[in-house]
């Protein structure tokens, strides 16, 4: 099979939202070329390294499958031309109450008693995996479709333990759909507990019937997205953000005579490869420049005034330690690295 990820901007024709934007950054993960359930299964492992490498902890991906939810609408005798607009109710479901879901279900067509069983079933989500499978399977055993899709997610499962997936990273949960319609078997979501109300920051599924729409033949694939704007979002609303200014050096630039100074100093340091910034602010007096250094919390300072040109010298301010040193501008690239070290 063909493995590929990426990371890029891309667009959607839809209203904007929270986190949710018509231009976007998004990456992309994918397996074309594979029916295997062990390829969703590393979808999803996939998904999980990448939000704990981000740093956080309080998540979970869920997952359900396209044929449990197909076998669904069959149950509650709903023809798949009424289907998506039934899904796209239900996957409202983790940011409105029942009632409000219940009542857009109903403007769909649905009669109260269809609404009825698609409550109760629902309401199977509360379960352990195993009992939640099992009541699955037993409420739709008359769909073939779907006892395909419950034994799926047993399969899947028992793959995602082998490759080291937490019980408690992931959940199946049948009110997981995805609104795309392309979807034709495992499906899942990510989702930052604590921001539910944004939505899912990530998720995918397998789409066996989409790469035919642009080929001559059927190919098996699943993948998954994450937003990064979403992303962003939900982790700075719970609080977990840390921005920290990756500058390590800025060179005052408050005196034209020593501009060119300025700027060589700025290069040598770059190519030493220090990350340096050259004041280029509205400031223009030394007194104006070290408050900007000292809000942008840069470790070190380099101050080239005509008195050090002259001397052929730079001052070295150490911001943490409240330290200052006069060096030959032949030895700044050296000092700097001890301090920064230090």
């Amino acid at each position: 099979p063909f493995k590929v990820y990426q990371i890029g901007r891309v667009w959607r024709g839809e209203r904007q939202q929270a986190g949710r934007y018509r231009e976007f950054l998004q990456c992309d993960v994918d397996i074309i070329g594979s029916s295997r359930i062990e390829a969703d299964a590393e979808i999803v492992a996939v998904l999980y390294e990448t939000v704990k490498a981000l740093g956080v902890t309080d998540f979970v991906i869920k997952v359900n499958n396209r044929k449990i939810m197909n076998g669904l609408m069959t149950y509650i005798g709903l023809d798949t031309a009424r289907a998506p607009a039934v899904f796209r109710a239900i996957d409202k479901l983790d940011k409105q109450t029942w009632d409000t879901v219940a009542d857009e279900l109903q403007e769909t067509g649905l009669n109260s008693e269809q609404v009825s069983q698609l409550k109760t079933f629902f309401e199977l989500r509360d379960a352990k995996k195993e009992k939640l499978l099992d009541g699955m399977q037993d409420t739709l055993r008359d769909s073939s479709e779907a006892r395909e899709g419950v034994e799926e997610l047993r399969k899947l499962a028992l793959s995602l333990q082998a490759f080291g997936v937490p019980d408690n990273g992931w959940c199946i949960d049948p009110v997981v759909v995805r609104g795309l319609g392309y979807y034709t078997g495992p499906v899942f979501e990510i989702s930052l507990r604590g921001s539910e109300k944004i939505g899912s920051v990530g998720g995918g599924g397998r789409y066996d019937s989409l790469v035919e729409r642009f080929s001559s033949a059927p190919v098996p694939a699943t993948g998954a997205s994450i937003g990064f704007d979403r992303l962003f979002k939900s982790v700075k609303s719970l609080g977990l953000t840390k921005l920290k200014n990756k500058t390590q050096v800025i060179v005052l630039n408050f005196d034209d005579a020593a501009r060119d100074s300025c700027l060589k100093v700025t290069t040598e340091l770059r190519r030493a490869g220090i990350s340096t910034e050259l004041y280029l602010g509205q400031e223009d007096n030394l007194k104006g420049q070290l408050a900007y250094a000292t809000k942008r919390d840069v470790p070190v300072v380099v101050i080239i005034g005509s008195e050090e040109q002259a001397k052929n010298t730079a001052q070295l301010k150490d911001m943490k330690k409240r330290k200052q040193f006069e060096v030959p501008v032949t030895n700044v690239v050296r000092k700097i690295e001890e301090l920064l070290i230090c």
